[in-house]
């Protein structure tokens, strides 16, 4: 009976899943291959974007913002990505945990604060994704560098301003 009841639960769930009726994030990943997870949702799940004939995704682990099995954090069991900190000094790094339980999905994920200046903050994430996910590595330095440009525009640091000396004998 309990076998019966199983194998009608995982049947009922790869419909439910199919249909758009059970949470992306949530998706079990001894389920199904994620080949297939990916063909049931990279045409339609709450993440993407179309603009211009182009389509984006805006899930927290891309780290590229494209829609691409490489880069998806929903169905690629190692997926990571960056974050700003909620007081704008630094980023969070975000992994996820191998045989996390899905139904916390705080709790599946490792998080990472990293507030020190640029280069320690590349050599931390670097040094993170070599043996995680070495093929993320130059994807993820980018989107530090990018970040990094955002946050230094916000808290108004700024590059030196150059001052303008005035030629001698100039009038005033």
């Amino acid at each position: 009976y309990q076998r019966r009841v199983r194998a009608q639960t995982s049947d009922e769930t790869l419909v439910r899943l199919s249909r758009g009726l059970l949470s992306s994030t949530n998706m079990p990943s001894d389920l199904a291959s994620s080949q297939l997870q990916w063909l049931l949702v990279k045409k339609n799940n709450s993440f993407l974007v179309r603009r211009d004939g182009l389509t984006f995704s805006r899930e927290p682990l891309n780290l590229k913002s494209v829609n691409r099995f490489r880069y998806s954090g929903i169905v690629n069991s190692r997926a990571a990505g960056l974050a700003i900190t909620p007081g704008k000094k630094g980023v969070t790094l975000i992994k996820k945990k191998k045989g996390a339980n899905l139904r916390r999905p705080r709790s599946s994920q490792n998080r990472i604060q990293l507030t020190r200046d640029f280069r320690r903050v590349a050599r931390t994430i670097k040094h993170e994704l070599n043996n995680y996910r070495p093929d993320l590595k130059k994807a993820a330095l980018a989107r530090w560098s990018m970040l990094y440009g955002g946050i230094k525009a916000g808290s108004g640091i700024s590059k030196k301003k150059k001052v303008v000396k005035k030629t001698r004998g100039a009038k005033k």
